[in-house]
């Protein structure tokens, strides 16, 4: 098997793809993010870094049937109805948390935690059907750089077996300090 790339893609603002206006505004994104099943393959799965998880240890999300999280504020009613039924890969988690541990960093399994805007908003743009199963993993609170290198490197070889590994996010990400709002930390 080909080595699948990796990608890091914004998922724009909120639950776009169901709000009129905001769909239209984000087309750019929408045909960008069409592209990547076209770009990548078939993978077997799809591990997405989610700038939106923050935990003490690197974690990754191992329930069978991921529920939802519609971490957002202001939308329609409808848009916290979405549901993204794809399944998780609870194996796929396990081998990934190794990964980690073989390098000595810690990480754990988390079977509740749903899906966030972060996958659920680009990856039904992606792969409409839900047809490819689907692991999050959280950052560290902490956001030491060389630990998430490490992590990246230690993951590498998800790549070789058929995993599409998604960064999720934006370039900034940490609204709370950005712009006047942010000079106060």
């Amino acid at each position: 098997m080909t080595r699948l790339p990796v990608w890091f893609i914004s998922h724009g603002g909120g639950p776009w793809p169901w709000v009129g206006g905001m769909r239209e505004a984000h087309g750019g994104l929408e045909d960008a993010l069409r592209e990547i099943p076209r770009a990548s393959g078939s993978p077997k799965a799809v591990l997405v870094a989610m700038a939106h998880w923050e935990e003490e240890t690197f974690t990754f999300s191992s329930g069978a049937a991921p529920g939802m999280i519609h971490d957002f504020g202001g939308f329609p009613a409808h848009t916290y109805q979405v549901r993204y039924p794809a399944p998780d890969a609870p194996d796929l988690a396990a081998h990934a948390a190794d990964l980690l541990a073989r390098r000595g960093l810690a990480a754990r399994l988390d079977a509740d935690r749903g899906f966030d805007h972060g996958t659920f908003v680009p990856l039904p743009v992606m792969w409409p059907g839900a047809e490819v199963p689907v692991v999050q993993m959280s950052v560290r609170r902490d956001l030491d750089p060389a630990a998430h290198r490490e992590a990246g490197e230690a993951l590498a070889e998800l790549r070789d077996a058929g995993v599409l590994v998604v960064g999720s996010g934006l370039s900034y990400h940490n609204l709370g300090r950005l712009g006047p709002a942010g000079r106060a930390f």
